[in-house]
């Protein structure tokens, strides 16, 4: 039985209720992890650059992963381009027109100039593939992702500390993650919740894009995109508030590469993905325009300053009204 109803209002708050469920089970999962991870003793940067940075995307794995199973491929691939877009252009844009953030080399050259070559290849991809991308390329990202995060774990030691701060923590309560079998309870729980709150999502953007007769990849690029971006900001501005700038940077930047490796790797090798043209023509030039601005900036006196902030805030404002105006020229 499907989720959504015949009522725009009810639909809307299922799909609230879906977005909460899905940012609430995140957070809580990779919490559990990890404990698990620290259990074994796990050091705390290689936790940092592999757990938090995929648990931030995990929201955008499981929408993206049920969407495919349903045969929304439009969702799965405007999600994922879409919540890159975002997290560049608002959660980084809106925090760094708070302070200045100055650059370390380590994080232009491993993070920065990834993601540029990511973005890179996955527009190659579609633009040289043609309609349809094949399991043979989700394959070839997934590789591509374990390769990244050995070489994460390898050269931890040259990585910035992550998360030193964490000390103050309730001692006791069954939120409270302080043991091994609650940790695992914790994980079993919250793997059923992230995919019973994409699935509340999915359905809801389904039933809206077929009503109004609106391309799923617009809803899914604005609406889904912002709601499972909710991790990254809440990591960036924890990062903000520490003055770590390169949690800040690493977390967006690392969530970016994440979501292309891992997230759209997962979802095609699961089935072949059909590439829309609102995808091939706007949503994949955006991104490189994105992911291009933010290197450039980046390697610009090796600070990312207030200004290009406001040039990252304008460009979401125009992507975001462009949206909006195909939305409202489809209904």
């Amino acid at each position: 039985m499907e989720l959504f109803t015949d009522s725009l209002s009810i639909n809307i708050l299922l799909f609230l209720l879906g977005l909460y469920i899905l940012s609430k089970s995140s957070d809580k999962f990779v919490d559990a992890s990890v404990f698990v991870a620290e259990f074994f003793h796990i050091s705390e940067i290689v936790i940092g650059l592999t757990l938090v940075s995929i648990g931030t995307s995990l929201p955008e794995l499981a929408t993206n992963v049920y969407s495919s199973l349903s045969g929304s491929s439009g969702i799965a691939i405007g999600n994922a381009v879409g919540s890159n877009i975002t997290n560049i252009l608002l959660a980084l844009g809106v925090i760094i027109l708070i302070k200045d953030f100055p650059i370390s080399k380590t994080i232009f050259h491993r993070d920065g100039l990834m993601m540029a070559a990511v973005f890179a290849v996955f527009a190659g991809f579609i633009y040289l593939i043609g309609d349809t991308l094949p399991r043979w390329t989700g394959v070839l990202l997934i590789s591509w992702c374990v390769g990244y995060i050995y070489f994460l774990v390898k050269h931890a030691d040259s990585a910035p500390p992550l998360h030193e701060e964490e000390e103050e923590k309730e001692k006791s309560g069954f939120f409270t993650i302080d043991s091994m079998p609650k940790a695992l309870l914790w994980l079993l729980a919250t793997i059923f919740l992230i995919s019973f709150g994409a699935k509340m999502m999915v359905d809801n953007i389904v039933w809206t894009a077929e009503k109004f007769s609106i391309p799923k990849s617009i809803i899914s690029a604005t609406i889904i995109a912002i709601g499972t971006s909710l991790p990254e900001v809440a990591v960036s501005f924890a990062g903000l508030k520490k003055s770590k700038p390169d949690i800040v940077i690493g977390n967006i930047v690392g969530s970016c590469i994440f979501n292309i490796l891992l997230v759209m790797g997962l979802t095609i090798a699961i089935k072949p993905m059909p590439i829309d043209t609102e995808t091939s023509t706007f949503l994949i030039p955006f991104m490189l325009l994105s992911g291009g601005l933010t290197v450039i900036f980046m390697r610009m006196k090796w600070m990312l300053k207030r200004w290009h902030g406001i040039v990252f805030t304008l460009l979401y404002l125009t992507f975001l009204t462009i949206n909006v105006l195909k939305i409202i020229n489809h209904g």
